[in-house]
């Protein structure tokens, strides 16, 4: 058995009155709502938190995307990772999961393959990669993908990805929902 400190990040500043004033914690909370001096707090706390993790020794502390909430502040999982690396590479036992990076959304997907071999050297080669096909309200009504490209579009980054990662060759690739690529990522 693993034990892995998961944080989602949630805002806790919600007025009192939230869940009678407003139709849900997803994609609809106004702007206005956030304080980003609390935000900046939280962030610290919840980083904080997940430090303190692997001070305790948990087997990994784990980070992951969400879009338009207050239920998860965090969209890039990535630069959270980014600064948790720091700490884990000094860890004898904890890895770092990004749990994950929400395949569909991006383009290129290259990306996540470049900033998820970045973590991997960043914490000393204790990172675990990932890749959720992602909520319906984080793809669809945030980022606006159709549902009926979801899947397709996730295999396709997820293929890419890992492809780049097992070749020491030079890649090309010519994908239905994204524009070609051709390059190399080491890991």
């Amino acid at each position: 058995m693993k034990f892995v400190a998961f944080h989602l990040m949630p805002y806790r500043e919600l007025p009192a009155d939230f869940e009678e004033t407003y139709p849900s914690v997803w994609v609809t909370p106004p702007k206005k709502l956030y304080d980003p001096k609390k935000g900046h707090r939280m962030y610290h706390d919840y980083l904080d938190e997940l430090e303190f993790a692997v001070d305790l020794g948990f087997d990994a502390v784990g980070v992951n995307e969400h879009h338009s909430n207050a239920y998860g502040l965090m969209p890039s999982p990535n630069l959270m990772g980014a600064i948790l690396s720091r700490k884990v590479r000094h860890s004898d036992q904890t890895s770092l999961i990004v749990l994950g990076n929400s395949l569909a959304s991006y383009n290129p997907p290259i990306r996540v393959a470049e900033e998820m071999a970045m973590l991997d050297v960043l914490s000393g080669g204790k990172f675990i990669a990932g890749f959720p096909v992602g909520t319906s309200m984080d793809q669809n009504y945030a980022y606006g993908i159709n549902p009926a490209e979801l899947r397709e579009r996730y295999y396709e980054a997820h293929d890419l990805i890992t492809k780049t990662w097992k070749t020491d060759e030079i890649l090309t690739y010519n994908g239905r929902c994204r524009r070609p690529y051709l390059g190399s990522v080491s890991r």
